[in-house]
């Protein structure tokens, strides 16, 4: 099947989009009571005990996630003459449609004017995979395709979240903090590039990693 070698010029646009819904049952604990505090002057004050926070959650979730691929190539080499003139367009959208059950937990050191805690969760999915990809020549279409590929696949999401907070009063506070995401066995748009669809199939090999 003819490629895209001999072009004179190619673009790609490559878009990835993510969606979450979820329903969860969380369980967390709190601090020790708080406690009465003398200061110097005799006067009281209550303060907040320091300590850790632990947390628990189960639920279902459903994920989409969806990628396209337009590859163009412009002024492709007909023949061993060098006529120009054939441009070509190579169109791939994935979508993943994953649902399924996920744990969680997390732990979190509160002090009376700041904390830190760190949580993960994560779950196997019932993914339903699917792909469209279209190649289309402008001169001819000899070799033109259009497939439509499926595939039933169980995936793992994973997350985790470093989370750190300052309280500048008890209703303002400050935070920041690092999150990651890891997919396993869903289908990417650039997996299914193939100019041979006689043996063509849809890849749900990807493994992106989002932070």
């Amino acid at each position: 099947n003819r490629s895209f070698n001999a072009s004179t010029r190619q673009t790609i646009d490559y878009a990835s989009d993510y969606k979450s819904f979820e329903l969860n049952y969380r369980v967390k604990s709190r601090l020790r009571r708080d406690q009465l505090i003398m200061d110097a002057n005799g006067d009281w004050h209550r303060a907040a005990n320091a300590g850790f926070e632990r947390e628990y959650l189960a639920g279902m979730r459903f994920v989409n996630l969806g990628e396209t691929l337009d590859w163009q190539a412009f002024d492709i080499q007909e023949d061993q003459a060098g006529t120009l003139g054939n441009d070509g367009r190579y169109r791939i959208e994935t979508d993943n449609d994953m649902i399924g059950l996920q744990l969680g937990g997390g732990i979190t050191y509160q002090a009376p004017r700041w904390s830190i805690g760190f949580s993960c969760r994560g779950g196997v999915f019932a993914n339903d995979a699917t792909g469209q990809t279209t190649l289309s020549y402008t001169s001819g279409d000899r070799n033109d395709f259009n497939l439509f590929l499926k595939e039933d696949e169980l995936s793992f999401i994973g997350e985790a979240r470093l989370l750190g907070r300052f309280h500048l009063t008890p209703n303002v506070s400050l935070r920041a903090a690092y999150e990651m995401m890891f997919m396993e066995s869903v289908a990417l748009a650039p997996s299914q590039a193939t100019f041979i669809p006689e043996f063509a199939f849809l890849n749900t090999t990807g493994d992106p990693f989002y932070h």
